[in-house]
């Protein structure tokens, strides 16, 4: 701040977003990333879900799951906020339930988010996605970079 008044610079707290993602010079909020919760909503909701099976809307989670907050969730491990956001839309869409008409949870999150030869139908917990993507780009700048190096050294002899 000292160096921006010095320079006659104003400072700026949001710096937009860059191909999709917000930039952040501080911890990131749940308000931040209230567009990847909303196209979670608008997609479900667009949907009847009277009108699909259960089946159809397991299927149409786990499609909008992989799909709306993935390239996201690559690139920033989303507040806790965002995970109990995402979790809810599938939990409410899988059960049929709106913001006028709550219905029961017949079974709990936990079982129904494990493996489907666990017994569960193979949905998985937003945070589960985050960590799974965090750790496949941790994967790639480890492993790739290594072997993209000795490629290059060996090229070169």
């Amino acid at each position: 701040m000292l160096l921006a008044s010095l320079l006659k610079i104003p400072l700026s707290h949001s710096f937009g977003e860059y191909l999709g993602c917000p930039i952040l010079n501080r911890r990131p909020k749940k308000s931040d990333f209230k567009f990847v919760i909303d196209k979670i909503y608008s997609k479900l909701a667009g949907w009847k879900t009277k009108c699909v099976a259960m089946l159809g809307r397991v299927t149409l989670i786990k499609y909008v799951n992989r799909t709306i907050p993935a390239y996201v969730m690559q690139n920033v491990m989303l507040p806790k906020g965002v995970h109990k956001a995402i979790d809810k839309a599938n939990r409410d869409f899988l059960w049929e339930s709106s913001e006028n008409e709550r219905k029961i949870h017949s079974v709990g999150w936990d079982k129904i988010t494990k493996p489907t030869d666990l017994g569960g139908l193979g949905i998985r917990k937003s945070y589960d996605n985050n960590i799974i993507a965090m750790a496949k780009l941790n994967w790639r700048m480890n492993v790739e970079d290594k072997v993209n190096l000795v490629l290059r050294f060996t090229v070169q002899i």
